[in-house]
């Protein structure tokens, strides 16, 4: 059984502890704009916010410790003609032990510039590895279209492309298309 931090008696340095949990929890999201590296852990941390454990507080030490001795990434963007908005993805198919839901990643690259990157946990429970990465290709070729819609509104033409690890996801797609 697990306790809330909610739930234990009212002393007040478990609702400080309740308190710095949802804190640094809530620091997490904004830590990933410049650590991309850290989006999954703040994915997992930020699913302890509506009913903060002591497993939760564990959780969360250990992005931590990680970001702790990581140096601060700074992009820097140099000029270049970008032709080509490129979708990486990739899942995890039921990486979540508590649900079997699996988790997407990827990145969306415009010539050589990372403009967004995200992990999320997938709305349903697939029955195989093809399905996943099926369910995390289809909302990258959305990330694409959005760009290309913003590039039109820009009067720019640009192309673009997903990639991905899966053939079997890649087959599905193809005979659809």
């Amino acid at each position: 059984m697990t306790t809330h931090l909610w739930n234990l008696p009212s002393a007040s340095n478990v609702i400080t502890a309740a308190v710095a949990f949802l804190m640094a929890s809530l620091l997490m999201p904004w830590i990933t704009a410049c650590m991309p590296a850290a989006c999954f852990a703040a994915k997992e941390v930020c699913r302890w916010m509506q009913a903060p454990t002591e497993l939760g507080v564990t959780v969360l030490k250990k992005p931590a410790r990680y970001l702790l001795g990581k140096p601060r990434l700074v992009y820097h963007y140099a000029w270049h003609e970008a032709r080509c908005v490129d979708v990486f993805s990739d899942t995890d198919w039921a990486g979540c032990p508590k649900t079997r839901k699996g988790t997407s990643g990827g990145c969306v690259m415009l010539g050589r510039h990372l403009i967004k990157s995200w992990s999320k946990q997938q709305k349903v429970v697939a029955l195989s590895s093809a399905e996943s990465e099926t369910n995390a290709v289809v909302p990258a070729s959305c990330k694409i279209l959005g760009i290309q819609a913003c590039a039109s509104d820009l009067a720019m033409n640009l192309e673009g492309e997903v990639f991905a690890d899966a053939s079997a996801a890649l087959g599905i797609i193809a005979r659809l298309w």
